[in-house]
């Protein structure tokens, strides 16, 4: 099933970028969670047009799994989310949320009224949306024009002096795309001068240095789109010995969707 027209222009650009992206959009409920029994933004409808006006984000390798290095991708794509669409997000929820380790979730505005009292569309009800502003409708809206290329942003995931299987993942990318890459360390799982040097190199191979938003201070560091982009040449999640899992993630008291 497709999802409401801001839901729809995420998918569409979060799978440019995240290409084992995998989506879940619609499911007539309630929110779990919630004592007050509000509709999740999953129940939404406009007369059998678009349905569900939210969207699960997981790997299609590890599905809902709250594998550590799933955990690392399904931040990525948090941080690529609020870069690129940090005006129509209402709610973005990722591992460090409560309930949301193992996922991704987002839904945008205009929103569908989730009321206890409120009868959607999916019961029989008539579709009433509420916009940021406050204000009411009965659409979610024309469907999106195609989505901008990702912006390279100032979002630093990765940069020097940091460590990690993270960093490791990144460094084998790098030394799958080129025989000479990192000859010295090697995949260590420290980001050193060297590591900081051959991202430099990537992204100026790749023409990443070649975008409009290109910021020169970010050479030689990881944001989303220069991680995204190493990875795809490293595309296997590797198994964490037990040893190196780290702690459940913080669990936040934030209200969930």
């Amino acid at each position: 099933m497709a999802a409401t027209p801001n839901c729809q222009a995420i998918e569409s650009a979060v799978l440019l970028t995240f290409p084992d992206a995998r989506f879940g959009r619609y499911n007539c409920r309630h929110v779990g969670s919630s004592l007050a029994k509000i509709w999740s933004q999953h129940a939404a409808s406009e007369s059998n047009k678009y349905f569900g006006n939210a969207l699960d984000i997981t790997h299609q390798r590890y599905g809902y799994s709250s594998h550590p290095l799933h955990q690392i991708w399904l931040l990525r794509v948090k941080a690529f989310i609020r870069a690129n669409f940090d005006d129509t997000v209402r709610l973005l929820l990722a591992p460090g949320n409560r309930a949301h380790s193992d996922h991704v979730h987002v839904d945008t505005w205009p929103k569908m009224k989730d009321a206890p009292a409120y009868i959607p569309p999916c019961k029989g009800g008539r579709l009433v949306v509420v916009h940021k502003d406050g204000s009411t409708g009965d659409s979610f809206g024309d469907a999106p024009p195609p989505p901008p290329p990702p912006t390279m942003g100032d979002d630093v995931i990765l940069q020097r002096n940091d460590s990690g299987w993270a960093v490791r993942r990144m460094q084998q990318g790098l030394m799958n795309w080129r025989d000479d890459a990192l000859p010295v360390d090697g995949a260590d799982k420290d980001y050193g001068a060297e590591t900081e040097h051959w991202v430099g190199v990537f992204q100026q191979g790749q023409n990443l240095d070649d975008a409009q938003d290109w910021n020169p201070a970010m050479l030689g560091k990881c944001d989303g789109v220069t991680y995204a982009a190493i990875i795809r040449f490293n595309p296997d999640l590797e198994i964490v010995p037990p040893s190196e899992i780290p702690p459940h993630p913080h669990t936040a008291t934030t209200t969930i969707d």
